[in-house]
């Protein structure tokens, strides 16, 4: 296997290491990993599915003890919320002792970003809590990030004695496309800040506005400045998505050597940045040569995608990564496995149980990881309780994107939707996982009216329905079992 391919696999790994994992891109070229954008998963205990939402004030979590076979290390976690169900602060304990350890403040902008995150600890010196740090978070006028600071307290106590720390820069061009991100770290003699790492991106684009071209620019501390990394061209269709894409290192003479190209791109779905298939190329310094192939299956809950090397005249597995989700978008399965010649073997995977309430909150989830296909392991059990009923406000409510829908999932694709806000006519439009509308109509009854929604002649899957009122636009996410 490439060292391409592993390094990017080792960079996979480093996201699965929490229990709740994210979803991420597989072990792919170079190519392929710098242009496509990665995307997060739903958070696993948040539910809600009308203008009262549900949030679980109390969670209590334990890790597993392999020597002893019991669940050890209790910790209680304690949820506070605003007005529109965002965590403002959870307190961390000892749940056998009480003991308080620590808790974390949150503070949000008007449009629901994170702005600060301070945590405090209690050090157990009788003294109470103290400030220990606390992260600072600036956006653009487009909602980008443009600086993260991490501060610490040098004086003790609440005070305001912050000291800076380290940050990150983040610059964008007009276009609201990323052309420099930078770390710094604070030095006190003399005070100022120092580039740590950093990296740089040229951008090209074509007359659709779409990148061609990019010339990645790596900082170096020991000339305090930028050096070509490597560049990406891109050939792209006119709707945007790439179909073939080179990569290139420099070749010490200020110009570019080829290095790798993926070509023949297909894309399952483009938006999710779901590839179905491409050929991977070599350059061996005087035509391409092929070196394997990208295969992706996906579904509405899950993804499968496998990278090929060519070996001897034929295709033989290499890398795998398969995801999965249950109904309620919550993380069941994460698996990255290589080819031993006969099986796929985890490098790490993990895989999670959850319980649910009748109301469809999260009762429980259990956790378990295998590393190196030594086999699965339980590794955390964490339970959900103290929910609470927050009511949003109207504006709230819509940014929420709430239509109450039952039953969902739903055995056979009827639905009842009852819509809350204050709109009496409005349009209903569902589309399914491909962003395909599959059903539309006109939504003609009062607030609180039951509306009868048939998708009987649709897959199994997730689906997202749309309803468009003179108040705003409101979503919900249904599932057809």
């Amino acid at each position: 296997m490439k060292t391409s391919f592993r390094s990017l696999l080792a960079l996979s790994l480093s996201l699965v290491a929490h229990v709740a994992a994210a979803q991420h891109s597989l072990v792919r070229p170079t190519t392929v990993a710098q242009l496509r954008q990665q995307a997060a998963a739903p958070a696993a205990a948040r539910r809600g599915s009308s203008t009262t939402v549900l949030r679980p004030g109390l969670v209590v979590s334990y890790a597993y003890n392999d020597s002893t076979r019991t669940w050890v290390r209790p910790k209680k976690t304690v949820f506070r919320y605003d007005a529109a169900g965002r965590t403002i602060q959870q307190t961390e304990s000892d749940s056998a002792t009480n003991r308080s350890r620590n808790q974390t403040f949150t503070t949000y902008n008007a449009a629901g970003q994170v702005t600060e995150r301070r945590l405090q600890e209690d050090l157990g010196s009788g003294a109470g809590w103290e400030n220990a740090n606390r992260t600072l978070t600036t956006y653009n006028a487009a909602g980008l990030v443009t600086e993260t600071l991490n501060q610490y307290n040098f004086l003790g106590g609440l005070g305001a004695g912050w000291e800076n720390e380290n940050r990150e820069l983040s610059t964008y061009d007009s276009r609201n496309e990323l052309i420099e991100r930078r770390q710094e770290k604070f030095q006190s003699i003399p005070r100022t800040w120092r580039a740590t790492e950093g990296t740089r991106y040229l951008n090209t684009y074509n007359a659709g506005n779409f990148i061609t071209e990019q010339v990645v620019q790596v900082y170096r501390s020991a000339t305090a400045a930028y050096a070509d990394s490597a560049r990406i061209l891109s050939t792209r269709a006119a709707t945007g998505e790439w179909t073939e894409a080179i990569a290139q290192e420099p070749n010490g003479s200020g110009g570019w050597r080829n290095q790798e190209r993926t070509t023949n791109a297909v894309w399952f779905n483009y938006a999710q940045q779901q590839l179905a298939s491409a050929d991977v190329q070599d350059w061996d310094g005087a035509q391409w040569q092929t070196a394997g192939r990208l295969r992706g299956t996906f579904t509405a809950t899950s993804s499968d995608e496998i990278y090929e090397e060519f070996v001897s005249g034929r295709y033989v597995n290499s890398a795998r990564q398969f995801v999965s989700y249950d109904a309620y978008a919550n993380l069941l399965n994460a698996l990255f496995a290589d080819w031993n010649g006969a099986a796929w073997v985890s490098i790490i995977e993990v895989r999670n149980q959850y319980a649910y309430n009748p109301d469809q909150s999260l009762r429980r989830s259990i956790a378990s990881v295998d590393f190196g296909g030594s086999g699965l392991q339980l590794a955390q059990l964490a339970n959900y309780s103290n929910y609470q009923a927050i009511v949003l406000a109207s504006r709230a409510a819509l940014a929420a994107g709430i239509v109450q829908a039952y039953p969902n999932p739903s055995p056979d694709g009827r639905f009842t939707l009852l819509l809350s806000a204050p709109a009496a006519t409005g349009e209903i439009c569902v589309f399914d996982a491909l962003g395909r509308q599959v059903a539309r109509d006109a939504w003609a009854g009062a607030p609180r009216a039951n509306y009868a929604l048939s998708l009987t002649g649709q897959p199994a899957g997730l689906y997202t329905v749309r309803v468009q009122t003179a108040a705003g636009r409101i979503t919900q996410r249904v599932c057809i079992r």
